[in-house]
């Protein structure tokens, strides 16, 4: 990582006076005449990614002011949480709301990402990334990071037998995420990165096109409300959905 943006201040939200700093690192495959363009990239999918968690926050917090609102909600918990009108509604609606705060807190402090090139993985387009390790006390953190306590439902068991604590890296980016030409895709990613680092969540499923077209019941292929409620890209893809 060699090349960076150094701080610069990006608004709280589209319409909050207030900022926050943004730094950027870039590895080998950004070339220095991309820099200028990727960093004012990022300024805007960070500041939509914040905006679109707290209305999505509010949205659920704040109830459906509309039958076409309340039919919005409910495909959305269905789609991507498997929750239904039942008796763990309300709790799982609690759930979300710390989630979706929980990430947005993070993402309003100062931020640093590091963009380029990132493996596959599985099989799968990987578009981004956040590393972690056990703590150790006695080591210095970097500036980027954080660390999260896991609870038993967030992880497998195999993940917290040395510790429940995660040190949580910088957040990476594919560089094509940030250039894509619909802003929210990158910024959806950037949630769902976040929701990694802030709040622990795992990657248990994702979101695909087959996913998507089927849209129906998240049942299907073994995708449960209690994988979901801990699983990344629920969350990115609900937030998507209600504001995006």
């Amino acid at each position: 990582m060699s090349l960076y943006n150094d701080f610069v201040d990006v608004p709280m939200m589209a319409d909050k006076k207030d900022k926050t700093r943004l730094r950027i690192y870039y590895d080998a495959s950004v070339a220095g005449g991309e820099v200028a363009a990727l960093g004012e990239r990022a300024k805007r999918v960070l500041v939509l990614a914040r905006k679109s968690l707290w209305e999505a926050y509010d949205f659920i917090k704040q109830g459906a002011q509309s039958q076409a609102e309340q039919l919005k909600l409910d495909d959305g918990l269905r789609y991507y949480f498997a929750i239904t009108d039942g008796p763990t509604r309300a709790q799982d609606e609690t759930t979300i709301q710390m989630t979706l705060v929980k990430t947005l807190t993070g993402l309003c402090g100062n931020q640093y990402y590091k963009v380029g090139a990132l493996p596959s993985s599985q099989g799968l387009k990987v578009l981004g990334s956040v590393s972690y390790k056990v703590p150790d006390v006695k080591k210095p953190s970097k500036p980027y990071s954080n660390v999260i306590k896991l609870k038993p439902d967030d992880a497998d068991d195999v993940a917290l037998k040395d510790s429940p604590h995660r040190r949580m890296g910088a957040i990476h980016l594919l560089k094509k995420t940030l250039m894509e030409d619909d802003e929210s895709e990158a910024a959806t990613t950037l949630i769902h990165e976040a929701t990694h680092k802030y709040t622990g969540t795992a990657d248990k499923f994702y979101v695909t096109p087959r996913f998507m077209r089927q849209k129906a019941d998240l049942t299907f292929e073994g995708k449960s409300r209690e994988k979901a409620l801990s699983n990344a890209d629920s969350y990115a893809h609900l937030v998507k959905h209600l504001t995006m």
